[in-house]
């Protein structure tokens, strides 16, 4: 039942679409025909003025040469040569080098714009003539110019000073050609006397070489240049059709279109300057080409047509195939859908995935969320302080902390948060956070009846701790009327954000009248005076800090253990097992310590012969004094090389699950944002996305050239689940591993 009204439908839908095709085909080539004959006809007119667009190709390819050396000229005033010898009027005031700098500039011009024929200009208080032939005096710069000739000196001479106007003009030579010229005066000061006039004449060849070569003339046209007055000046053709042209510009003098036996033209004038420019053409030539066009169209669209007819009709019916089986998959017999169409039934069911899809993600996401509250979760309440243990956590939560910083807030109401209240809050702050595109993460959870955020940071994004404390506290208003924010201080291991959390809690906790506003930490801590402490509790103190190594706190205390612990005992005999007990944590710290492996004996030697405690006391400052610039030094040594340590180390054992920043910052014994700030500085990335890149082109390797699973690979190369593979995968290659496998890699990686 089902395939037959498939069936019935494929056909009724292949017969619409027929018969719509051939429908659209008779409208298109009517349209075509209409078309193809109105673009004859206004082929023929628009040849009949081609002359039109030919004049206008010639004077714009000449006015743009001639505008050129028009705008040189514009400039040339502003020389710093040209203006100092304008303003000397002694030849023997003149610095050559002036001049040499000046002919070389005008000779480089005329290399580059071989519409100039020659260039020079005259300096009348010098009668000197600075050219791109180079400086002479003018009427030997004149007869070197002129093959050693000076007859016509004095009327050259004569023209350019008389001149009364700058710009281009005609002047007939010697041997009655005319030729075009540009004079311009350049004068400095407000009397009427020329300090320099600029003199240049134009390239003829170059100019008639252009109109032979100009691509619409090429063997039916003829063109030309004349002056205002009527005078050829640039020919494109023969001595006999120049002789023709003349005399047919005569006759036709004044007109702006010609006609004469089979050429057809126009006489336009140049925008800017003295020329007019001229183009005839050969109608017949030209016009045979357009019959030809129009029946070569009418041939090409009767073929098309035809192969159009058949070739949609031969992949009407194949791609009909793919259509009916997608249906067949798609397709549901019911009532309420007998009338709907075979598209829309596919784009609902695409809709339908479209929408799980994304619900999938959500889902993920929220998934993502849980983890990630658990693991904070976990971490308040086991109050978990050794780095080891909560980076193994971590890898069990699935999670990548690569910032250096963390923080805790605390948001807390009065009534308590409902659930609902508690998901909104902490998704409202999360987006927050992502849209600010920064190194800032944010881990939340809810923790005895309070909304604890870990914010997870890198060091220059702090100045953002204000803005997203007010963000939290008014998410957190608006779903309690009244709440407290309270902020604990900023750390740079895991292991000390158990204390910024007891922070904050402590601070809410002790501070009263707070509601609807922000505490923190840091703006209530003060160094207060403190209780003096039991003496077995300094002395407890003193040797946690000499077995931690923190031989700075031991030299500030040691001078009150003396005092409170040592000094105050009148037995003498428990006074003085104090001391050794003092003196015993003094030689432990030196045989921690290779360094000063030498000087121990003399340090023993100056603890028993100390006979009182002063003396006593003032030895064990120097053997901490010691203590502590040894671990300075061994401390220095490690940060300097940390990087490279960390680089080879990543190297061998990127694929151990357990490694990371904070796991390598504890091997190395510094801090967690000394060394993601040097590694990422030294390297341009940071240590988890090293350590990522290398397990992603390894991971790229096993999915091209092996059988193993995804999940199998993610272990293999070092991630805890397949999960979180994928999500790395796909932020390095912006494809999950599937698709990769599938696809293979990108052209840019081939």
């Amino acid at each position: 039942m089902k395939k037959e009204k498939i069936k019935k439908k494929m056909g009724k839908n292949l017969f619409i679409w027929i018969r719509s095709f051939l429908l659209t085909l008779i409208l298109i080539s009517g349209v075509l025909i209409l078309l193809t004959n109105w673009m004859v006809r206004s082929f023929s007119n628009e040849i009949m003025n081609l002359n039109h667009r030919i004049a206008a190709n010639i004077q714009t390819s000449i006015d743009i040469r001639l505008n050129d050396i028009d705008n040189f000229m514009a400039q040339l005033p502003l020389n710093a040569d040209n203006l100092y010898l304008s303003k000397i009027e002694k030849v023997e005031e003149v610095d050559v080098k002036r001049m040499i700098q000046m002919s070389s500039r005008l000779n480089d011009y005329k290399v580059s714009n071989t519409f100039i024929g020659d260039i020079c200009i005259y300096y009348p208080k010098l009668d000197y003539i600075v050219g791109d032939l180079g400086y002479f005096p003018a009427r030997q710069y004149y007869m070197l110019a002129h093959e050693n000739k000076d007859t016509e000196y004095k009327n050259w001479l004569k023209t350019i000073t008389s001149e009364e106007k700058n710009g281009y003009h005609f002047q007939m030579d010697a041997d009655e050609d005319l030729q075009l010229h540009y004079t311009k005066w350049l004068p400095y000061d407000n009397s009427d006397e020329k300090s320099a006039i600029l003199h240049l004449s134009i390239n003829k060849e170059e100019m008639e070489h252009m109109l032979k070569n100009d691509k619409y003339a090429s063997g039916h046209s003829i063109n030309a240049v004349m002056g205002q007055q009527g005078n050829l000046y640039a020919f494109s053709g023969s001595k006999d059709e120049k002789t023709w042209l003349e005399e047919i510009l005569q006759e036709n003098a004044g007109k702006q279109y010609i006609e004469v036996e089979k050429y057809s033209g126009a006489i336009q004038d140049s925008d800017f300057y003295p020329l007019n420019y001229i183009t005839l053409y050969d109608r017949k030539e030209l016009l045979k080409n357009s019959y030809f066009v129009r029946n070569i169209a009418y041939l090409s669209l009767g073929i098309c047509m035809i192969l159009g007819i058949t070739l949609f009709w031969i992949l009407g019916r194949r791609n009909n195939r793919p259509l009916k089986n997608i249906l067949e998959k798609l397709y549901v017999v019911r009532e309420d859908r007998e009338g709907q169409d075979e598209y829309a039934l596919i784009q609902s069911r695409i809709d339908t995935m479209l929408e799980n899809d994304l619900t999938s993600q959500k889902k993920l996401q929220e998934q993502r969320n849980a983890m990630e509250g658990m693991f904070l979760h976990y971490l308040l309440s086991s109050e978990e302080k050794n780095n080891s243990v909560i980076f193994a956590a971590m890898q069990r939560f699935h999670l990548q902390l690569e910032y250096s910083l963390f923080q805790i807030m605390v948001l807390r109401s009065k009534i308590g948060f409902s659930e609902e209240n508690i998901k909104d809050v902490i998704g409202k702050i999360k987006r927050q956070i992502e849209e600010l595109q920064k190194e800032l993460y944010v881990i939340a959870t809810e923790f005895k009846g309070d909304i604890i955020f870990l914010f997870h940071m890198e060091e220059e994004v702090q100045d953002l701790q204000e803005v997203i404390a007010k963000n939290i506290l008014t998410a957190g208003k608006e779903a309690q009327s009244s709440v407290q924010l309270s902020v604990g201080e900023v750390y740079d291991t895991t292991s000390n954000v158990i204390l910024s959390y007891q922070q904050a809690f402590m601070m809410l906790d002790t501070t009263k009248n707070t509601e609807n506003q922000i505490i923190k930490f840091e703006d209530y801590r003060q160094p207060a005076v403190k209780e003096e402490k039991l003496e077995s509790g300094i002395m407890a103190e003193y040797e946690m800090a000499v077995l931690e190594g923190n031989y700075e706190n031991v030299q500030k205390q040691i001078d009150r253990l003396f005092n409170q612990y040592v000094g105050n005992d009148h037995n003498i005999f428990t006074a003085r097992s104090k001391k050794y007990a003092v003196i015993n944590s003094a030689i432990e710290a030196l045989n921690r310590t290779p360094e000063l492996e030498n000087q121990k004996a003399e340090y023993i030697l100056a603890l028993q012969n100390a006979r009182d405690n002063q003396t006593l006391l003032e030895v064990i400052h120097e053997i901490f004094q010691a203590l502590e610039e040894s671990q300075k030094k061994r401390q220095k040594s490690r940060k300097e090389g940390c990087t490279e340590w960390a680089k080879s180390y990543i190297d061998q054992h990127f694929e151990d699950p357990m490694i990371g920043l904070y796991s390598i910052a504890e091997m190395l014994g510094i801090s967690n944002s000394y060394l993601s700030t040097s590694f990422k500085k030294q390297y341009g990335l940071g240590i988890v996305q090293y350590i990522n890149q290398l397990r992603i082109e390894k991971a790229k390797k096993m999915i091209l050239n092996t059988d193993y699973s995804i999940k199998e690979i993610a272990f293999r190369v070092g991630f805890a689940s397949d999960m979180t593979f994928i999500r790395v995968f796909k932020q390095f290659e912006n494809v999950t591993p599937g698709k990769y496998k599938k696809e293979g890699p990108a052209e840019s990686e081939l």
